[in-house]
């Protein structure tokens, strides 16, 4: 059977791009598929460039970490059209004193109105560079926590290590392995993929909750072979 996605791709709703052998495809709206959403936002004109797949790839996946929660979700096109959601930032370097215009990835809307903002971070990115952006969620006025989504446990700590001489308390920063959202993403049980309610479900995101998974117990793993035979059935 024909899936949703393949349906709204040959309507002209949304494009999709292959990545190398063996990985998950990016899919975004086109401009008829944000309008039909009601989105008034731009849409990409063009295919991510190869630069950036991973990081599409982590954002993709941390939405659908928080999609599958029942969270409210704004995207990075959202974002970008809300001057809201972004401040200057400035940092030293080797080259000298640096500056732009920074945003989160993705912001999530959690228990009790908190804002939650998420940061997919798959490199090292200089000590200064990092405290400037936590000193930028220290001061924001509309975000409540940070969750950052990182490659691996070096950086991690390299995370930690910034925000301990950063001016954002410790309690409002949730560092967690990419690879843990993505593991329980795949093991959430199939019937909470549905709708979120109009008012955000209420679940509190712990470091514990983003810890990379052990192994995951038998019939959870049958159910992920059994979702991506059906996804190749799809695909040819």
């Amino acid at each position: 059977m024909e899936s949703h996605r393949l349906r709204l791709q040959r309507a002209g709703m949304l494009e999709r791009l292959a990545l190398r052998q063996g990985q998950e495809a990016l899919v975004w709206a086109t401009g008829l598929g944000a309008q039909a959403a009601g989105l008034g936002v731009p849409v990409l004109r063009r295919a991510p460039a190869p630069t950036t797949w991973e990081h599409h790839l982590g954002v993709g996946w941390a939405a659908a970490f928080f999609t599958v929660r029942r969270r409210a979700l704004l995207g990075g096109r959202e974002l970008l059209a809300d001057d809201r959601w972004s401040a200057e930032i400035g940092w030293s370097e080797h080259a000298g004193y640096r500056q732009s215009r920074h945003r989160p990835d993705l912001v999530a809307h959690g228990a009790q109105g908190r804002t939650l903002a998420v940061e997919v971070e798959l490199t090292v990115k200089s000590r200064s560079r990092i405290r400037a952006v936590l000193d930028m969620y220290a001061r924001s006025a509309v975000i409540d926590r940070v969750f950052y989504l990182v490659a691996d446990e070096l950086l991690a700590r390299h995370i930690n290590r910034c925000r301990e001489r950063s001016m954002l308390a410790s309690d409002r920063l949730v560092v967690g392995l990419l690879s843990g959202v993505r593991e329980q993403t795949l093991s959430t049980p199939r019937q909470r993929f549905s709708a979120p309610p109009a008012v955000p479900y209420a679940v509190t995101v712990t470091p514990e909750e983003l810890e990379t998974q052990q192994a995951v117990e038998r019939h959870q793993a049958a159910r992920r072979r059994e979702r991506e035979r059906e996804q190749e059935r799809e695909q040819t």
